[in-house]
């Protein structure tokens, strides 16, 4: 079980630290503390895209949006953009557990 503390830190910085950890943790869960607690310095100036499919269908959501709603999806993501893209990292990410 390996346990990763956000609380006071920059969330890529701490996550790029602990990457080899969390990527050579085997059958470990990775447990992150205070996830809602972590320094939020890009509140307006980081801007999320998302099309839906349909016209018009453009999506944008701030930095800030995530931070209040979703901060664990903001880790997710954090997380998902530093693994390599295979079978290895999507098992790693089923094993995500926020507390």
């Amino acid at each position: 079980m390996i346990k990763i503390n956000l609380k006071n830190k920059s969330l890529g910085r701490t996550i790029s630290s602990n990457i080899n950890r969390i990527y050579n943790s085997g059958k470990e869960k990775i447990i992150f503390k205070n996830h809602k607690k972590f320094i939020q310095k890009k509140c307006n100036s980081k801007i999320y895209k998302h099309y839906t499919g349909f016209p018009g269908g453009l999506v944008k959501n701030t930095y800030g949006f995530f931070y209040k709603n979703f901060p664990k999806k903001i880790i997710f993501n954090c997380i998902k953009g530093m693994l390599k893209k295979n079978r290895k990292s999507r098992k790693i990410l089923s094993r995500l557990v926020f507390d």
